[in-house]
């Protein structure tokens, strides 16, 4: 049997359940976004009419300025395929092609705003963003085309003109890089000649030299062998019979330091000696004649030179007809 205050407490616990259920209904209103309630209150309306052509439309940009672009796509493409004549036609391709440029399909987006200009050839929205495309794709004279059709419907607006004038930046940009390429180009072909100039008259010197020298040619004058005093002195301590063999009445280009510039004290012929290497005492004999004053007054001791000339016994060299400072 239950007593009145019984009743009264299971009374108490329905209202406090009500109010608790109430609470959590507002509190779920409450953290819904304006785009939210929206899409919830035209999602509603497709319910209770499936062909409520108006309520696909509406949800279409309250999914869009959600940025609930898969579901804001699925609601525009539902409203073409429920009527193309639609009202709001040229809207819906306008905004799919928006939905195809934030997922880089520049070509289906162009399909897209094409389509909503020959629905509404003055759209404000197909226009200004069919610009963006072609600015994107860096055809500026095309969108500045779209963007001046966006403005004659709307003459004031921001975002038109910053884009217009990024245009005339990048222009700038475009003109001074390629002036700076064709620059580059020019200074590289100067460059380029220039080589094949000193090139030609080196060859040409050169093959005066070499038959000045007594060579058939400067590619035989090139030919000759180049060894330096240190390797001539350690190959002559590692096997003196082979590097006779391997030297002595051949023409070579050697290379050493000056260490003298005198006269020889046997022969009293103009004498060239350059540096041995440290593990030798003898130096390298280089053997001029009188002729031969002009080749050699010069020359400085410590002096880096190469000399073509036939190596004529250990540590040597006669017949000398070219030095190289």
């Amino acid at each position: 049997m239950l007593l009145k205050n019984d009743f009264v407490k299971k009374e108490q616990l329905v209202i406090y359940l009500m109010l608790f259920l109430n609470s959590l209904l507002f509190q779920s209103c409450v953290s819904l976004t304006p785009e939210e309630k929206n899409v919830k209150m035209y999602s509603k309306e497709i319910k209770n009419n499936p062909q409520n052509i108006s309520a696909f439309y509406n949800r279409a940009q309250a999914y869009y300025n959600s940025k609930n672009y898969e579901n804001a796509l699925a609601d525009f493409s539902t409203v073409l395929e429920m009527d193309e004549n639609f009202t709001k036609a040229a809207e819906c391709n306008t905004y799919i092609g928006m939905i195809q440029m934030q997922a880089q399909d520049y070509t289906n987006a162009e399909f897209s705003f094409r389509e909503a200009i020959e629905i509404d050839p003055n759209l404000y929205l197909a226009n200004a963003n069919f610009g963006k495309l072609f600015q994107d794709k860096g055809d500026y004279d095309s969108a500045e085309k779209y963007y001046d059709i966006a403005l004659a419907s709307s003459p004031n607006d921001k975002w038109v003109l910053e884009k217009k004038g990024e245009i005339d930046n990048l222009r700038r940009i475009e003109k001074e890089n390629k002036e700076r390429e064709e620059r580059l180009k020019e200074e590289a072909r100067i460059r380029d000649e220039r080589r094949k100039e000193e090139a030609r008259i080196k060859l040409e010197n050169d093959t005066k030299l070499a038959k000045r020298l007594g060579f058939k040619s400067a590619n035989e004058f090139y030919s000759i062998p180049e060894i330096t005093v240190s390797q001539i002195m350690r190959d002559y301590a590692a096997n003196e019979m082979g590097a006779e063999r391997k030297y002595v009445g051949k023409i070579f280009k050697v290379v050493g330091t000056v260490y003298e510039i005198r006269r020889s004290r046997i022969s009293n012929a103009p004498l060239v000696t350059l540096e041995g290497s440290d593990n030798f005492l003898l130096d390298f004999a280089c053997y001029f004649g009188e002729g031969d004053l002009d080749l050699i007054s010069s020359l400085r001791s410590g002096q880096r030179i190469k000399l073509i000339g036939t190596i004529a016994g250990k540590f040597s060299l006669k017949n000398i007809v070219y030095i190289e400072n």
